[in-house]
């Protein structure tokens, strides 16, 4: 099964992401597009996990001491690799150092549980918004940045959802396996 840790994007937040999105789609190259539904922030991309893990996973991730919520906002748009050579369009989180303590807390539980397929690559507090099917022309990434810069809303972080991805034809499905709020304290270890 393919899994993941991420953090959920409050209702409202998606919908006025997905506003601002649908106005772009037809003025950029074509890009493929997120739908509202599975808009995350990825703490652990976990990859394909053998179902023998999973209850260890559960258990660490259910009973591990998490940093606390984070009062976080969207930061500015950005790209990966770079804007001269844009693969994916992304929306920035701050501050990151807080959520990147809640990402290694995540990463060393999953660790822990045995989840040897973790990506390793370093956190980064993102919003992946496009995935870009052809090269990008200079105005593409201006429409981008145009519809995000001057946009901050609050994004608090309190929660954090190991999530089983499902991939079909007609996209992914995100199916919630354990949620744990940041703002408690883990359940008492039996």
């Amino acid at each position: 099964m393919r899994l993941f840790v991420a953090a959920v994007v409050p209702s409202a937040l998606r919908s006025e992401i997905a506003l601002r999105v649908a106005r772009l789609r037809g003025r950029v190259a074509p890009a493929s597009w997120p739908s509202e539904q599975t808009l995350h922030l990825t703490l652990a991309f976990l990859g394909e996990t053998r179902e023998a893990t999973l209850e260890a996973l559960l258990a660490e991730l259910g009973t591990t001491e998490l940093p606390p919520a984070v009062p976080a906002r969207i930061g500015g748009p950005g790209f990966f690799p770079d804007a001269k050579r844009p693969r994916v369009g992304w929306l920035g989180i701050e501050p990151e150092e807080p959520l990147r303590a809640i990402a290694s807390a995540v990463r060393a539980a999953a660790v822990r549980a045995g989840a040897a397929a973790m990506d390793a690559r370093p956190f980064r507090a993102h919003l992946t918004l496009a995935r870009l099917r052809s090269r990008w022309r200079e105005a593409d990434v201006t429409a981008f940045r145009a519809a995000f810069d001057a946009w901050h809303p609050e994004m608090p972080i309190d929660r954090v959802v190991l999530f089983e991805s499902r991939l079909s034809s007609r996209g992914a499905t995100h199916l919630p396996l354990l949620e744990r709020s940041l703002i408690e304290p883990p359940p008492a270890a039996p």
